[in-house]
């Protein structure tokens, strides 16, 4: 309680989260940009339409990093760095039409897309710029006749000439900051308005040139871990001439993994239909889109397989078997006691981990030059985009739950113990890699400096390899989902809608449903005045003892056995 409290206190300090409506209704961007179909010049009507949010990573780290984070909130409310898509196609048309939407300004760009072989008019360079400030001045409230015209650029076509004009100014007077418009005009209509924001190229090459060691650093770990699916998938060879392996357990384990993946890929909407090509069928080309991934699901996959596999094997030739419970869940046995003891114990453990998360992060927050950056990033945008927010986050994180934990501490921390290395090496060592391989995630703080992320990551390693050593695979499984869970649902919390935010908490308790579905077994049974074959209280999962670890057992002297007096 007192971990999830200072985890929550301090969510504004660990993921603070941009001022702006990021999760505006679909319906409502839709009807913003109709509002402005006659700036592409083609009726909308009947045509299929996605909308997705979008951001200028590069502007908003340069933001971030050069004035306060009240000044980048404010230059957010103005600049287009986080901007809402709405993409439309119709099938037969190789024409899409894709409008940008500012969440507090309204629309601020668009793009038809035109073939080359489109006929249109051929304007001098003095009637083509009168065309451009009067188009973006009708829909968009800007007069660019205020701007500099930086760069002008023509294109002569076979039956029109296109022409390119870029256009500069500063955010504010005296500011560094400078806002660029490019607008293509395709013959005689403006067909694209596209605003961004002007990093200097300085400031891009210097941040390429920090990324080599960080980029290397996680190359290392990826490596090391890639190498355990190796090393487990050796070991699973061995066994199975040994006859310790089964292969059930493994495949669903497995199958669970392509299933995850391969349905968070179709929850994802907006990707799908960005891939589409309208000139062939709409379903042909999210089937080619999913096959695909697929063949790129069966690495994680076949890692999962091993790592299940492997860790069996090892635990059959223990004393002590942590696998118990992770395989009645996988069988979907959640009326066992063990099954419903990780349930709480990995959602609570999930709080615990959020605190040293917080501790750690407010420790690092005090090392010079520290940032922790404004989100929504990377994968938040995989609970934006989705029009079912809550089923595929559930889905995608469970799935890296799985693979990580199965890695690192069920497979990585039994061949430690089984290596006689002792508890504390089973525990940490697994959490430097661990920590390693997460080093190039901006999105978990503090972003700056790289090397400062590693550390509140394997603490939270180190806490996760502990919980397996005292208790099971199962619970860290579940823990890891928990803390994924809250910290994805992050943007959907601070929501305006009340359903988004009851949606949100109700995606964070799904670790807790196979604790529901155990107890309410039992209550029922209560009713039924059955006896129950495994009393709550009671979890024979964790019997046993590590190699090692021996327990000794109590004697009491018998009657022929000395005294210690008379032994004296």
């Amino acid at each position: 309680m007192v971990c999830g409290a200072g985890f929550l206190v301090s969510l504004d300090r660990l993921w603070p989260v941009a001022d702006l409506p990021t999760s505006t209704d679909a319906r409502a961007l839709e009807g913003m940009a109709l509002e402005h179909q006659s700036a592409v010049g083609q009726d909308l009507g009947g045509w299929s339409e996605e909308s997705q949010l979008v951001v200028d990573e590069p502007a908003l780290s340069w933001l971030e990093r050069t004035r306060s984070r009240r000044e980048t909130q404010d230059l957010l409310s103005e600049l287009p760095v986080y901007l809402h898509e709405i993409q439309f196609k119709k099938a037969g048309n190789p024409g899409a039409v894709t409008f940008w939407i500012h969440p507090s300004q309204g629309l601020v760009g668009w793009n038809r897309a035109t073939e080359d072989d489109e006929p249109g008019a051929r304007l001098d360079s003095t009637s083509a710029r009168l065309a451009v400030l009067a188009a973006v001045r009708a829909h968009i409230g800007q007069d660019l006749s205020g701007w500099e015209l930086r760069r002008r650029e023509v294109r002569h076509l076979d039956s029109r000439d296109d022409q390119t004009f870029v256009f500069q100014r500063a955010a504010a007077p005296g500011s560094d900051v400078e806002e660029q418009m490019t607008v293509w005009l395709a013959g005689a209509s403006v067909r694209e308005v596209r605003p961004s924001v002007v990093v200097p190229p300085a400031w891009i090459r210097q941040g390429r040139r920090r990324q080599f060691l960080e980029q290397f650093v996680q190359a290392m770990a990826f490596t090391i871990f890639a190498s355990m699916g190796v090393a487990a998938f050796l070991y699973k060879l061995v066994s199975v001439r040994r006859g310790l392996v089964g292969f059930k357990i493994p495949a669903i384990g497995a199958g669970l993994v392509v299933f995850c993946l391969g349905a968070s890929r179709f929850l994802r909407e907006p990707r799908l239909f960005e891939l589409w090509d309208p000139l062939g069928p709409r379903w042909m080309s999210a089937a080619r889109t999913l096959l695909q991934g697929a063949i790129g699901d069966l690495l994680p996959a076949l890692m999962v397989f091993c790592f299940v596999a492997a860790s069996d094997a090892l635990d059959q030739e223990a004393p002590r078997h942590r696998g118990i419970a992770l395989r009645n869940f996988l069988r979907l046995r959640w009326n066992s006691v063990g099954v419903g003891h990780a349930s709480l114990r990995g959602f609570l453990l999930g709080w615990v981990a959020g605190g040293v998360l917080a501790l750690a992060t407010w420790g690092m927050s005090r090392v010079p030059g520290a940032l922790v950056e404004l989100q929504p990033r990377g994968f938040f945008f995989y609970g934006l985009n989705s029009s079912h927010p809550t089923l595929l986050l559930a889905l995608f994180f469970f799935q890296i739950s799985l693979v990580e934990e199965l890695g690192y501490r069920h497979f990585a921390g039994n061949a430690i113990l089984r290596l006689g290395l002792g508890r504390w090496a089973a525990a940490c060592l697994p959490a430097l890699v661990y920590g390693a391989v997460h080093c190039g995630e901006s999105f978990l703080p503090p972003a700056d400096p790289w090397w400062a992320r590693i550390v509140p990551i394997t603490l939270v390693g180190i806490l996760w390899g502990w919980a397996f050593i005292r208790w099971d695979a199962l619970t860290v499984v579940l823990s890891h989902w928990a803390c994924d869970l809250f910290l994805f649902n992050r943007t959907r919390i601070l929501s305006d809608d009340p359903w988004t935010r009851l949606s949100a908490v109700g995606c964070i308790a799904i670790p807790l449903l196979p604790a529901a579905v155990a107890i309410a077994w039992r209550a029922w049974e209560r009713l039924r005045k059955r006896p129950d074959p495994e009393p709550w209280g009671e979890d024979s999962d964790l019997a046993g003892f590590d190699p090692g670890t021996e327990p000794v057992l109590a004697t009491t002297p018998g009657p022929d056995d000395p005294t210690e007096e008379s032994r004296a």
